[in-house]
């Protein structure tokens, strides 16, 4: 897969062909999902993959989470992602969480254990 890791957020940046919305694309397919089966298996039907770090080129599996589309849409909000206080492990994201220059967060913890 042709990406390039960002040292400071740990970000997978997706370097090859991106659709008009900024997501990479992959064999007809979005490269963020392909690489989060991968590792997690099949998004189950009702649901859909949410960049935690808010990078739509963004292919790490650590960043992203599977959710419902309202939850999704939700998170689009700053005003909802500063309340966020954990992440999906349940880690404090006072004590671990990164912001990215895009407003998301992550964990710093789970990066180092994906």
């Amino acid at each position: 897969m042709p990406y390039e890791v960002d040292e400071l957020y740990g970000c997978w940046r997706w370097q090859g062909r991106k659709s008009d919305w900024g997501y990479g694309i992959t064999k007809g397919r979005k490269a963020h999902a392909v690489e989060w089966e991968k590792v997690n298996g099949p998004v189950g039907e009702s649901l859909t993959l949410d960049h935690l770090c808010r990078r739509r080129d963004c292919v790490n599996p650590g960043h992203l989470e599977a959710v419902t589309q309202a939850e999704n849409n939700r998170r689009k909000y700053w005003r909802y992602r500063v309340k966020r206080s954990k992440c999906g492990q349940g880690h404090s994201l006072k004590r671990y969480g990164i912001r990215t220059p895009e407003g998301g967060i992550i964990c710093r913890r789970c990066q180092v254990h994906r």
